[in-house]
């Protein structure tokens, strides 16, 4: 559950996972930022300013935005636009992502974002130089009982990796989305991860998913992509084999 901090600057990361039993790549997602209250702020005044939107009355997908907030593909098209300029104006958001399109091992897809889980948690924790962090899950009836065991295995991996370094040790909380509006940025950047990588050629700026990522791949620090083990990094702009993914 998210509780405002009272004035003080509070570091967390927000975490999420794409949908499972569809088409598109599994993509599990964790975004940090320095001050959750700062940020929930912001999208809640996003929230608001579009909620006063009469234009919409009657929309499936408008209906869907307003009670549960930014979610990408199941909202009108303007606001995912509206959300997308808005991540590109915050300062300070650095993104990780784990990517499969179950081509390696044969899992459940909720396995699968377990498995995804334990291969990004680690580099979170070992990035993280700030305070105490929050780590923030949105609630998941099949995943959440298994998140706080997978952060302990996580610190304790990111501990043997860098012996005698201090980490910070964070505390895992689970919450809904209309609780913390603040989860819809993961929602939407694990989304625009899943749909740049689903395509066959990733460079094509006339595709909407290109332009998409584009507009946050500046934050980016890292993708995994579990399958093929390669991955993109702030030196390494495109997965090493191709930028065009093969059939």
């Amino acid at each position: 559950m998210y509780t405002r901090s009272g004035g003080a600057k509070e570091p967390a990361v927000l975490f999420d996972e794409t949908g499972q039993q569809t088409t598109r790549p599994i993509v599990v997602g964790a975004v940090i930022t320095a001050d959750v209250d700062r940020l929930e702020t912001t999208v809640r005044e996003l929230f608001d300013y579009w909620a006063a939107e009469e234009r919409f009355d009657g929309m499936e997908s408008y209906k869907h935005f307003l009670a549960r907030g930014f979610h990408n593909n199941q909202i009108p098209l303007e606001l995912q636009n509206a959300f997308i300029q808005t991540l590109r104006e915050i300062d300070g958001l650095r993104i990780f992502a784990a990517v499969s399109d179950r081509t390696r091992l044969t899992l459940t897809d909720d396995d699968r974002c377990l498995v995804l889980y334990g291969s990004l948690l680690p580099d979170v924790i070992a990035y993280l130089r700030l305070g105490e962090p929050t780590f923030y899950f949105e609630e998941n009836p099949t995943l959440q009982k298994h998140f706080g065991r997978l952060t302990q295995d996580a610190y304790d991996r990111a501990a043997r990796r860098a012996p005698g370094r201090s980490l910070p040790k964070p505390e895992v909380r689970v919450t809904r989305k209309d609780e913390l509006l603040a989860l819809g940025v993961v929602d939407f950047v694990i989304s625009i991860i899943a749909n740049w990588v689903a395509l066959e050629d990733r460079q094509d700026v006339s595709k909407r998913e290109v332009r998409n990522y584009r507009a946050i791949e500046r934050d980016i620090a890292v993708i995994y992509h579990f399958d093929t083990r390669e991955r993109i990094s702030r030196r390494h702009r495109a997965f090493p084999s191709s930028a065009v993914r093969s059939s």
